[in-house]
């Protein structure tokens, strides 16, 4: 039974009862007070116990939210984990391809650098090869060379032999002389030990035009030009013994000058043959298939 229950059930004793004395009355009365008195403090109870539960339902509720958001950012954040393990796994593997990617081009770098360096050696040998056919030739015709008839240049890999026409050739004439097949043959003795080397002989005139009793066999100076540079071919293969898969001939003609044409001596210039060595690959045509 409440307490208020008992309050009310003592009042009803009271009245029940009817008539007591003036002592007995004034202290039911004092418990009736002492009731009223239990009964305010117990509602004053109830309602901050019911304040309570409602602070306590809000807050349980805001905790309910709490939770769910952090569940909900839980979730999210494993989700958001996962994507960065896969990113990283990822980026680990770009990475792994990217160093053995840098590993190959180290090796490539490396085979290009020994390539570079073996190239070098053996440019340098072929080099110090064509500097020893140099300081033959300049010795062979060193009359020649001071004379001023022939001039003999080495630049790096390139070897070139200049002669006058009037060495080799009777003016308008493509046919080699005499005196021009001794120094064929001097030069092919000395050349004919090269085996690494394209021989190119190339035929130069000056500008003046082909005379007309000339004209019907050489048209112009392309025609003079080339037959020249083809006899002398001819020459170093047949009476030379150079092999003739290394020679070539060319005709010019007036086009590529080293003096100028409006004086007598630079038109004796540009009036020559030249042989020039090359390396093999410089020249080499591509083969059909």
């Amino acid at each position: 039974m409440t307490t208020l229950q008992k309050v009310l059930a003592v009042i009803c004793v009271i009245f029940l009862v009817g008539c007591v004395s003036a002592k007995e009355h004034k202290a039911r009365l004092q418990d009736i007070d002492l009731l009223k008195y239990d009964v305010e403090t117990l509602k004053k109870e109830k309602s901050d116990l019911e304040k309570e539960l409602a602070t306590t339902k809000k807050d349980y509720e805001e905790v309910s939210l709490n939770y769910n958001k952090l569940t909900e950012d839980k979730m999210e954040l494993r989700d958001l984990l996962s994507e960065k393990d896969l990113k990283i796994r990822q980026l680990d593997e770009e990475l792994n391809l990217r160093d053995i990617k840098i590993n190959e081009l180290e090796a490539k770098i490396d085979a290009l650098y020994l390539e570079k360096n073996r190239v070098i050696e053996e440019s340098q040998q072929e080099i110090s090869e064509l500097k020893s056919t140099y300081d033959d030739l300049t010795s062979e015709l060193h009359d020649k060379i001071v004379q001023g008839e022939i001039e003999i240049t080495q630049l790096k890999d390139k070897l070139t032999v200049k002669m006058v026409d009037k060495i080799l050739f009777a003016s308008g004439s493509a046919d080699v002389k005499k005196d021009g097949k001794k120094v064929l043959s001097q030069v092919a003795d000395i050349l004919k030990k090269v085996e690494d080397r394209q021989i190119l002989v190339e035929g130069h005139t000056d500008n003046v035009p082909i005379s007309s009793r000339l004209r019907e066999k050489f048209p112009s100076n392309w025609e003079l030009s080339t037959a020249r540079a083809t006899n002398v071919v001819r020459y170093l293969q047949d009476s030379g013994g150079i092999d003739p898969t290394l020679l070539s001939a060319v005709g010019y003609g007036e086009h590529k000058p080293i003096a100028s044409n409006e004086t007598k001596e630079g038109k004796a210039k540009n009036r020559r043959i030249a042989i020039v060595l090359v390396p093999i690959e410089a020249v080499k045509a591509p083969v059909e298939e």
